[in-house]
């Protein structure tokens, strides 16, 4: 998959648990774009994102290699 189509396809189209999801919607994160804009440091700021949920993030993108795409 293209990085473009990547970040810009909804978050509920991605293999994360259900937990994420749910996580992202209710921060209002849509696609994948609007997750990555946010620095880890200020997501894991926000009610709820936990470290469990940006390891479970981490190793997605890892596993697309896509790492690279987070923001520190």
């Amino acid at each position: 998959m293209k990085v473009e189509v990547f970040i810009k396809s909804p978050l509920t189209n991605h293999p994360l648990t259900p937990g994420f999801k749910d996580l992202c919607r209710r921060l209002c994160f849509n696609d994948m774009e609007q997750l990555l804009n946010w620095p880890v440091s200020q997501l894991l700021k926000l009610d709820g994102f936990t470290y469990h949920y940006y390891q479970e993030l981490w190793k997605y993108l890892d596993k697309n290699n896509l790492v690279k795409l987070l923001k520190y």
